[in-house]
């Protein structure tokens, strides 16, 4: 597997252990390092552990309905910016998710998430309706 496709493989990876409440899954893909940072809906926070204590809060709340659409990958060596919508059906969100090569497989440093202006993406503007 080519480097685009793993990085696009381990960011459908951590949307799907997002939207399934799958913590273990989600944990195995956060990158080891203590430079971890943030999560959704809630302030930054750094740190591997800091990071896993809110994502678990999260998921023991309900995982929501989360779709990435669109991905479009950046890659920076052995670093990669994966940015998309998110559709939580409700208003979507915009969302980076940073990926590190930690010994050769694509781990989760880094996911932020915003929504977006009411109405930005409507009709002609809208992402194709499918999963990446």
């Amino acid at each position: 597997m080519d480097d685009l496709a793993a990085i696009l493989e381990a960011n459908r990876s951590f949307y799907r252990a997002f939207a399934s409440g799958a913590f273990a899954d989600l944990a195995a893909l956060l990158a080891p390092e203590d430079a971890v940072t943030a999560h959704p809906w809630r302030p930054a926070v750094h740190g591997r552990a800091q990071v896993l204590e809110g994502w678990r809060a999260i998921l023991e709340a309900g995982p929501p309905p989360i779709r990435c659409l669109a991905p479009q990958v950046s890659r920076f060596g052995d670093a990669a910016v994966v940015t998309c919508i998110e559709d939580t059906g409700g208003e979507p969100c915009i969302a980076t998710n940073v990926f590190v090569r930690v010994d050769g497989a694509w781990r989760l440093a880094h996911h932020h998430g915003a929504p977006l202006a009411p109405g930005f993406l409507s009709g002609a503007d809208a992402p194709p309706n499918v999963v990446h």
